[in-house]
């Protein structure tokens, strides 16, 4: 099994990097962080979960959901069942989205699955943006999530090409920057010339900014891997 990194931070603490993956959260003003996110170090398993935020126990239901996933082995149903299990027994009757996606190097594919309004992004050669998954709600209200033990999802293939990126983001950033703003600053930081990790953290910390400045009030977390 490969080993994993994590973590769930409750403020901005700077962005956090492995060889071929970089993450950022940074905390509502309004209430503690509700995301979490892990990946393992080699960047070919990325994931981003959300607590539902009228839950007391919502950062658990998250961390719970990215930790059961993570340990898992298996398919992408087999993590996502995973996640279920344990979001259920570390944090009964509360809820989180999560989005995950795995980068195949062999034939390059990228694999999504999704439960909830957590979202992912493959950034192509060329600046052309692909949205893998179709956002689970209505409106505010959540119609699945993990937690509520019957929700898996299905896997999403996207075909991608090595040094492209794959980004998972909670909607703290989706539901209020445009996607064309989050295409064209993804597509500005991937075609500098300097060092692929610099590029990523560029790249999560202007997404960051631009959420911000569109008036999110909510947790913002925001992956990038690169093929």
């Amino acid at each position: 099994m490969n080993a994993m990194q994590h973590t769930r931070a409750n403020s901005f603490d700077g962005v956090v990097h492995s060889r071929r993956a970089s993450a950022v959260t940074d905390k509502s003003p309004n209430h503690d962080n509700h995301d979490s996110y892990g990946f393992w170090p080699d960047g070919r398993l990325l994931m981003v979960a959300d607590g539902v935020s009228s839950d007391p126990w919502a950062k658990d239901a998250s961390e719970a959901a990215v930790l059961g996933a993570l340990q898992a082995r298996g398919s992408m149903g087999d993590r996502f069942r995973a996640a279920q299990a344990h979001c259920r027994k570390e944090a009964p009757g509360s809820g989180t989205t999560l989005v995950a996606a795995y980068l195949r190097t062999s034939a390059p594919l990228a694999i999504f699955r999704g439960v909830g309004d957590s979202q992912g992004f493959v950034l192509h050669h060329g600046g052309h943006m692909t949205v893998a998954l179709d956002l689970d709600n209505d409106g505010n209200f959540l119609r699945r999530w993990i937690g509520d033990g019957r929700s898996f999802g299905h896997d999403v293939e996207v075909p991608v090409q090595s040094g492209e990126w794959v980004m998972l983001c909670s909607d703290g950033l989706d539901g209020y920057v445009p996607r064309e703003t989050i295409r064209s600053l993804l597509d500005y930081y991937h075609a500098q010339r300097i060092d692929s990790r610099q590029r990523r953290e560029m790249a999560l910390r202007a997404l960051l900014a631009a959420a911000r400045s569109h008036g999110s009030q909510d947790d913002v977390t925001s992956l990038i891997g690169e093929v």
